[in-house]
């Protein structure tokens, strides 16, 4: 209904074998950088707070909002044993 309304056409993405496997190795390679960091932290017992947040920070910049999230989460569990 919204297309028809404002005269919106659906159109075919094609891409190219290339792209796509371009596109899933960035998203793992993230990925496996969020979960390194997690494991890094969980050795870590107290880190200072604010180091962390501009980490995070620098991540949620450079798009790695896997990487941030996981650093907002140890920020969070560090602030609550304080």
């Amino acid at each position: 209904k919204y297309n028809l309304v404002n005269k919106i056409t659906p159109k075919t993405i094609s891409k190219s074998i290339q792209d796509i496997n371009l596109s899933t190795r960035i998203a793992d390679e993230q990925k496996s950088d969020a979960e390194e960091l997690k494991i890094e932290l969980d050795s870590l017992d107290k880190l200072e707070v604010e180091n962390l947040k501009k980490r995070m920070f620098k991540a949620s910049r450079d798009l790695q909002f896997e990487k941030a999230a996981v650093l907002r989460d140890k920020i969070d569990e560090i602030q609550k044993n304080l």
